[in-house]
């Protein structure tokens, strides 16, 4: 049965399966991107090897610097406050040690949702010194968005979390809640907020960070980036930046080239400077102008998510390289899904359309370079403001290619005979004519295709012999080229129709010469595979212009053939 399916399948027109296996491709790329999404796990890997590839980065902004509640810092403070948290005293004390030198923010990487039951002093002393502190960007963290009905916290409660209305064409007094998670300190709701939650994709990996969240009523919420920058800048310039964060959305972060690019200070060695409460000197205000970033790089404290750059990147750094992005308003795009499902459609259409032209040999040349064009795309692209995820491209063109490889060689089979000097494996069942030709120029796929669509309509009886199948290389059979030669086997009473065939597909522009055997007409029994290999090769070194005779061997004769042709 599945002969029988396979032979009716290879005798159906080559321009019909092509393009509808171009069809089914892009439905089936359409339904990926729509339904599916079992290839964006592809594009996502390869965009993170990209990424630890490039060849070049933004380099961080020199004012950055990372006050690091490290490994150390615990063990060190933990003699005298015990493990995390500290008594928030410890960070009043670094905080008034900051401030009094000038930097150009202090941005805490550190939820303050609950009061220290065990140390209000502390939580007094914190919140004095965050009152007293104009530099200071308190951490929000935004809950899913479903809750925000429930929510009571308003503009009212929290005024620095909104964008300004005004930047966005908006009415001031937004009546929109939304539910977080705000400081529990009125000192710091009053003070400049933004929120800092990481949205990891599926995978779990980090790689695009929203800079500001809209709402339902056209409002919007600042990042802790979005803070910092708009802080920042000139209070000309606040409106554009307001409006390019929104107009960014959940954008892809332009990492820097490496984990560590941002320099860290040990936060027990500041501490212990700032308790000290000497005056500082010129060289030892290494704050002033500086972004600040108290935050921890502590696997114990659980601030650890993997990114394109490192599976186990601080979140900290991940911070600090976000807001270095949105003060130097460096946002980077990823071609939309839509796009991609169109040049991924594009593509197969081209290809079947390519090798239409030129044939099933151009498949194999396209499975090669293909893919490394597609790829180095991609990877050029991950330099620029906008990358080109050509994922969905590459993997359907090549299952196209796959598919059509599939058919041209179930084809092949099918109406290709296979000659040697051991005779002809095609199994005729009839006496046999032998019909042969030879073009001036090549006979390429293209022509060898149209031909097996002639035969198909009009001789599927027949079977095609050529100059392909004759040249061995390197002890196997070379991936078919062009052939000078070809031959049609068919039933005896079928030679006139064979050569008409022959005539008619390879018209004047190959100058044709062809030569029918005529011994085989009107033959009751089939010839013998070895004879009829004989006749093929006596006609092929006819037509090159050698003439065979009587005891020439068949290897011989293919030899002559093969050096004419």
């Amino acid at each position: 049965m599945f002969a029988r399916f396979h032979s009716k399948l290879a005798r159906w027109p080559s321009g019909w399966v092509a393009w509808g296996l171009a069809c089914v491709v892009c439905v089936w790329a359409i339904a990926d991107a729509v339904w599916l999404n079992a290839a964006t796990g592809i594009g996502r890997s390869t965009y993170d090897n990209m990424v630890r590839l490039r060849l070049f980065a933004a380099p961080p902004d020199p004012r950055i610097v990372i006050l690091d509640i490290d490994e150390a810092s615990l063990a060190s403070m933990s003699k005298e406050f015990g493990r995390w948290p500290w008594p928030r005293d410890t960070l009043a004390t670094v905080l008034q040690h900051i401030e009094a030198q000038g930097p150009a923010a202090i941005v805490w990487d550190i939820s303050f949702a609950d009061p220290d039951r065990l140390s209000p002093g502390g939580d007094a002393a914190f919140a004095k010194a965050a009152q007293a502190s104009t530099k200071s960007h308190f951490s929000v963290v935004r809950l899913p968005a479903f809750n925000d009905a429930h929510s009571q916290l308003s503009t009212a409660e929290l005024p620095q979390l909104w964008v300004e209305p005004a930047w966005l064409g908006q009415a001031a007094g937004s009546k929109a809640t939304v539910a977080v998670v705000a400081p529990a300190f009125e000192a710091l709701t009053k003070s400049k907020l933004g929120l800092n939650n990481a949205e990891p994709e599926r995978d779990g990996v980090i790689r695009r960070y929203r800079l500001a969240q809209v709402l339902p009523d056209g409002s919007a919420l600042k990042s802790m980036p979005l803070s910092v920058a708009l802080g920042l800048a000139e209070p000309s310039q606040q409106r554009r930046v307001a409006q390019d964060a929104v107009a960014a959305g959940f954008a892809l972060v332009s990492w820097r080239k490496q984990v560590g690019a941002y320099p860290r200070l040990r936060f027990a060695d500041v501490f212990a400077e700032a308790e000290a409460a000497k005056p500082l000197s010129k060289a030892e205000t290494r704050f002033t102008g500086k972004v600040v970033i108290v935050g921890s790089t502590a696997p114990s404290l659980h601030d650890i998510h993997p990114t394109p750059l490192s599976p186990t990147m601080p979140g900290v750094e991940s911070l600090a390289t976000v807001i270095d992005n949105a003060l130097h308003q460096r946002v980077q795009h990823q071609l939309p899904r839509e796009a991609q499902t169109a040049l991924a459609a594009l593509l197969c259409l081209s290809m079947v359309w390519s090798t239409r032209r030129r044939g099933s040999a151009g498949v194999g040349r396209m499975m090669l370079w293909l893919p490394a064009a597609l790829l180095c795309l991609s990877f050029v692209s991950v330099h620029t403001p906008l990358f080109l995820d050509l994922h969905l491209a590459l993997g359907f063109g090549m299952a196209l290619l796959a598919a059509l490889g599939a058919w041209d060689a179930m084809r092949r089979a099918h109406w290709m005979a296979r000659i040697s000097d051991r005779g002809v494996d095609a199994s005729l069942d009839r006496a046999c004519a032998v019909v042969s030709l030879r073009a001036t120029g090549v006979i390429d796929d293209a022509w060898l295709h149209r031909l097996l669509d002639a035969l198909a309509h009009e001789l599927p009886t027949a079977r095609v012999v050529s100059t392909q199948a004759a040249v061995p290389m390197f002890g196997g059979y070379a991936w078919p080229g062009p052939a000078a030669m070809i031959s049609l086997l068919c039933d005896a009473s079928q030679g006139a129709v064979a050569q008409g065939i022959l005539e008619r597909v390879f018209d004047s522009r190959h100058s044709l010469l062809t030569i029918r055997e005529p011994a085989a007409e009107g033959v009751k029994t089939a010839l013998a595979p070895p004879a009829i290999s004989r006749t093929i090769f006596e006609q092929w070194a006819r037509l090159a212009g050698v003439e065979p005779s009587a005891s020439s061997e068949r290897s011989s004769l293919r030899t002559q053939v093969i050096e004419h042709s």
